[in-house]
């Protein structure tokens, strides 16, 4: 039996106090700037909170069912306690500016429909289950959650199109999709206390219905003199369409004209590109460029108008497009790069990009209920599986029955260690290389 204790190492950046490091977001609401309260300061004591789900993966259209476990062995005076699902985006590094180095800290919910609110102290988040609605009271209004065990049943309908990225982790921070279970304390100041939690496993979800999409066209041309108007060299990639699911293949084609038939080595990269940003500040924006994919020809020799056409494979568990909240966005370009190889040893690149959507789904409302957000989804790998998470809780009777098969369930502390799948196997390029250095910076394969 572990108990849950919210000061630990693992549970550096859920009560870090921003304030503490800078000042500069002291009068943004989205922000936690409370250090969080843990159980055994404001009810007098410890107790255990688990929940327990009956999966932890989370689909467009789903629902997540289970229960929440409270063994106590003092009674527990509370005001009311809800579940809620949260998505937390953390960000923690340093950046230099202006010759100094600057330190920069955020933490918010990114769930759209996530509001603070101040009375009690806590972030409501769109997606909840009321087991006992908060209220302002005396000890004497509260309710009693007795010595032993209770199981409270809860339910949490996921909309059909939440605008989510994938969890990470990295060097600049996380994001951790969860469970938490929140009771509010009847003495000092009523907050609401975070008495239990359990990640949740989800791949990201982008619906390519809810933008417009069209034909993508990158025309490029060399010319040797600003001078002269004759175009020596001309490329253009042609794609049909700017979105595409994750495990589909982008199909190209690219037209070219060389009539002085010099060598050609035609690239078409598919680049994914982070942007993380701390505090909304434009000193504090890091970014990460990927190379996803990439297929080349060479071309010999070739005087003629000809056109090369090839695919782009998506790998099936690439994160979804995402730019819907300032800390944290995933956006995809099509990159085309012809290095042409003139004489004497010599070459230019000609190159040009634009930008493409990787997305999860492209279904209609009514189809994503139907299938309960299961028509394309791809399940995240590389996430242990986690059954239940110790924390702190209990209200219904302590006499119910244990509900059945909980023995294969984990009994572990949740940490904010325990996170999403890591990036460290990809192979970033540093964020001071434009787009349009990619493919300098690139050994050609």
């Amino acid at each position: 039996m572990i108990f849950h204790n919210f000061y630990s190492a693992g549970a550096d950046l859920s009560t870090t106090d921003i304030n503490a490091v800078t000042n500069k977001n002291a009068n943004r609401p989205n922000h936690c700037r409370r250090r969080k309260p843990d159980k055994a300061s404001e009810f007098g004591f410890n107790f255990i909170v688990r929940i327990i789900t009956d999966n932890d993966v989370v689909r467009p259209c789903g629902r997540i069912s289970g229960n929440i476990e409270v063994e106590t062995r003092f009674p527990i005076s509370h005001l009311g306690f809800l579940v809620q699902f949260e998505a937390i985006c953390s960000m923690r590094y340093t950046s230099k500016f202006e010759n100094k180095t600057h330190f920069h800290n955020g933490r918010e919910m990114i769930l759209e429909g996530t509001k603070l609110v101040g009375d009690y102290g806590y972030f409501e988040s769109p997606i909840q289950h009321i087991i006992s609605p908060f209220r302002r009271g005396s000890a004497a209004d509260a309710n009693i959650v007795f010595p032993g065990r209770s199981y409270y049943p809860f339910s949490l309908t996921i909309p059909e199109n939440p605008n989510l990225p994938a969890g990470f982790s990295n060097d600049f921070g996380s994001l951790v999709h969860r469970l938490t279970v929140y009771m509010k304390n009847v003495t000092g100041h009523q907050v609401a206390v975070e008495v239990g939690d359990k990640p949740m496993r989800f791949n990201g979800h982008f619906n390519l219905r809810n933008i417009g999409l069209k034909e993508i066209s990158i025309e490029r041309f060399y010319i040797k003199s600003v001078f002269s108007r004759k175009k020596v060299v001309e490329a253009r990639l042609l794609v049909h369409t700017s979105g595409f699911l994750r495990g589909e293949s982008i199909p190209f084609r690219v037209e070219y004209k060389n009539p002085k038939c010099y060598p050609l080595h035609i690239f078409v990269r598919l680049i994914q590109c982070l942007k993380h940003n701390a505090t909304d500040k434009s000193e504090a924006v890091k970014r990460k460029s990927k190379i996803v994919k990439t297929v080349h020809t060479q071309i010999q020799n070739d005087n003629t108008a000809e056109g090369w056409e090839d695919i782009l494979g998506i790998p099936e568990n690439q994160e979804p497009s995402y730019k819907g909240h300032f800390m944290y966005s995933v956006t995809y370009i099509l990159q085309i790069n012809v290095k042409i190889f003139l004489e004497s040893d010599q070459h230019v690149i000609i190159k040009g990009e634009a930008p493409i959507y990787i997305g999860s789904t492209r279904d209609d409302v009514e189809t994503l209920r139907l299938t309960g957000g299961m028509s394309n989804v791809v399940v995240p790998h590389g996430i242990g599986r986690r059954s239940g998470s110790e924390a702190s809780l209990n209200t219904l009777s302590s006499g119910r029955s244990l509900p059945p098969s909980y023995s294969q369930l984990s009994s572990r502390a949740t940490s904010w260690e325990t996170l999403p799948p890591a990036y460290e196997e990809l192979e970033f390029i540093e964020e001071d290389i434009a787009f349009e250095d990619l493919s300098m910076a690139t050994t050609d394969p």
